[in-house]
């Protein structure tokens, strides 16, 4: 496996990201199930962002959507995660309520949310604000669906697709409270920069998530989390810019 950057050492530079371009025909999918996803309550989802368009899929598991991350198109632009079981049924979703991301963006901006839907709680942090809007109600979320697709629809990766540029995907199924700031800071450093998460991703949680791409374009199909590998379709090329430029 191939990590992203180093780690931050004393005399060492800082962690730079690196930063992937989706031109809107490309995409990362496998068909199968995410590899020792289970179905269950929780979850966590951070990536960076710098979007062309809106209204498209940035992260989907399942035929029927039982984990998405979108940038709807209506305004003002909310970013949301919906979860929802193996059969579709809606479990809860996260938003960022009033606050948007607009396309296209002329910087990068940083999400990470997390839930569980037992308690129910959630949070979500956008460019390190909480702007949580969320509603929660009982289920089991489908994480063992089959089918998983970064900048696509898993099921039908022909439909509308993410344009734009994305660092540093991270997915898994535990929850982490993201009103504690050091929670925040795992991911997102004191100069707004994104947080070295260790080579596999390991540094949130102790062990590896189900996915963590942190890789260059010719490679970032390769999961350092858990979860197995992704296809690429289409090319994919290195932005012009880094989340930690």
């Amino acid at each position: 496996m191939i990590p992203g950057a180093f780690p931050i050492i004393a005399g060492a530079a800082p962690y730079k990201a690196n930063a992937v371009h989706y031109d809107g025909s490309s995409y990362l999918r496998t068909t199968s199930a995410l590899t020792g996803a289970v179905g269950g309550t929780q979850g966590t989802l951070s990536i960076w962002l710098k979007p062309t368009s809106n209204g498209t899929p940035i992260f989907v598991i399942g035929s029927n959507l039982s984990v998405q991350l979108v940038i709807n198109s209506n305004s003002p632009n909310v970013v949301q995660c919906a979860v929802r079981t193996t059969g579709g049924t809606g479990v809860g979703q996260v938003n960022s309520g009033t606050s948007g991301i607009a396309a296209p963006a002329a910087a990068w901006h940083s999400i990470i949310c997390s839930w569980d839907s037992s308690i129910p709680t959630a949070k979500f942090i956008l460019d390190g604000v909480d702007v949580t809007s969320s509603l929660y109600g009982a289920g089991t979320i489908g994480w063992n669906a089959s089918g998983c697709a970064v900048a696509a629809f898993s099921s039908n990766p022909g439909n509308a697709k993410y344009e734009g540029d994305m660092s540093e995907l991270f997915v898994d199924q535990r929850y982490i409270d993201l009103s504690i700031s050091s929670n925040v800071a795992k991911f997102r450093n004191a100069t707004g920069k994104p947080a070295f998460l260790g080579i596999n991703g390991e540094r949130v949680f102790g062990t590896a998530p189900l996915v963590y791409l942190p890789n260059p374009a010719a490679t970032v199909n390769v999961n350092q989390g858990s979860g197995g590998d992704f296809t690429i379709t289409g090319s994919l090329t290195q932005a012009s810019t880094s989340p930690s430029d």
